[in-house]
């Protein structure tokens, strides 16, 4: 692997000092300004700048930077490279490497006004081709809580990073975390509720869905393991329930109901009773797109009772909603049966 940072401060001496090197790398030190939202075209040849750590070629550019601005930097083409960004004394500020089939962003906050500037490097000795490299601002977060839901897009710079959701209106709330920068993990605390989330979502991003009521949150966004950085989204979502939604144990079931289930918070889990008024088939369902479902049934059935048919829809991790149909195994004619269910 080269060593980017040996990279730029080569190409800086050469460039300053004029030490005597090939022309080819004195010219390193001679950045292409870069200017937001104008894309510029470039290729690796084997005339570009030549570092002395790796024997990859390089091209150099420049940007004029504000205190704490936030920029996304985004490398396309056949070139399998590498972004490293330095400030203008050779320090690296970050850097990212291209993988396989796709493009590379990388995402960096200027920490302090002046000149930045942005390698674009061939992964070895033998890498070379074109590409396009383009410069976005990234508009920051004003700071303002999301109220009963909304959307923030920020860039995470460091370890954990914390925002405010205010919930006037209790109810059901889906909280998604993603990033294309770094595997996400998202938490949740405040009016007793504390939970966290690594890979609920897809890929490696992190969801939490749960019951809410009204009061102040605070969100966490941070890296696993903290180790990554780059621009997210933070979408929190209220989802409507039915009005008659069951959200407390021991609600009577009777053959064909279907009903809107919340699970319990503390163990996941939701008891009912079911009547059978006579012997029959009886098919029960706890269906989700949110949870990984189970049933369990008890009660003094005799030995002619029967396996009970269980359907389940497999979801990454236990949530808090699901819906129960009540619609075949065949059961005796008693009188209570009690249809239990949990996140699995």
């Amino acid at each position: 692997m080269r060593t980017a940072t040996t990279l730029l401060a080569a190409a800086l001496a050469l460039a300053i000092g004029g030490c005597g090197q090939k022309a080819g790398a004195a010219d390193g030190g001679k950045a292409t300004s870069l200017d937001f939202d104008k894309a510029v075209a470039g290729e690796i040849t084997t005339s570009s700048p030549l570092s002395f750590s790796d024997g990859s070629r390089y091209q150099l550019y420049s940007m004029q930077l504000k205190d704490k601005q936030a920029v996304s930097l985004k490398l396309v083409g056949s070139l399998s490279g590498a972004l490293s960004v330095f400030r203008d004394d050779g320090t690296l500020v970050t850097r990212g490497e291209r993988s396989e089939d796709s493009g590379l962003e990388v995402t960096f906050r200027a920490d302090g006004a002046g000149r930045y500037r942005i390698a674009v490097n061939g992964d070895d000795a033998d890498a070379y081709g074109p590409y396009r490299l383009q410069a976005t601002e990234v508009v920051p977060y004003d700071g303002k809580p999301l109220a009963n839901g909304g959307q923030i897009v920020d860039l995470l710079a460091g370890e954990r990073q914390e925002y405010t959701l205010q919930v006037d209106k209790p109810g059901l709330y889906q909280i998604n975390l993603t990033s294309n920068a770094f595997d996400t993990v998202l938490d949740l605390k405040g009016a007793n509720v504390e939970e966290e989330d690594d890979d609920g979502g897809s890929s490696t991003n992190s969801r939490l869905s749960l019951m809410l009521d009204a009061g102040t949150y605070t969100l966490g966004v941070r890296a696993l393991d903290d180790e990554g950085n780059g621009q997210f989204r933070l979408d929190v979502k209220n989802t409507a329930l039915a009005a008659d939604v069951v959200s407390t144990d021991g609600t009577a079931l009777a053959v064909g109901a279907n009903v809107q289930v919340l699970l319990s918070r503390d163990d996941g889990e939701r008891r009912f009773v079911l009547n059978v008024p006579q012997a029959g088939a009886v098919r029960i369902d706890a269906l989700s797109d949110q949870v990984d479902t189970t049933l369990r049934l008890t009660g003094a059935a005799p030995s002619t009772w029967k396996t009970m048919t269980v359907a389940a829809a497999p979801m990454h991790a236990c949530r808090q909603t699901c819906r129960r149909v009540v619609t075949s195994c065949w059961l005796p004619a008693w009188k209570k049966a009690r249809p239990w269910s949990r996140c699995g």
